[in-house]
């Protein structure tokens, strides 16, 4: 499989995860199964991505800047 990777900040994020949920509702209301299944596919994978980045950032904050393990 071929990958790309983006990178954007976390406000874009929660604005890419709302206009994500709001086409995947829009293709449920008219009948369009598969491709809410991949908005929702998509919705989910930058939840996930975002709680990677809110949990980094809150790493970050606890150590003055500084990411530690």
């Amino acid at each position: 499989m071929d990958s790309v990777a983006f990178y954007i900040d976390r406000q874009n994020a929660l604005s890419l995860i709302q206009a994500l949920r709001e086409a995947k509702e829009k293709c449920e209301g008219d009948g369009r199964r598969i491709m809410a299944d991949n908005y929702k596919n998509l919705e989910e994978l930058m939840r996930e991505q975002y709680a990677v980045a809110e949990s980094i950032r809150e790493n970050m904050d606890r150590n003055n800047g500084d990411y530690i393990l």
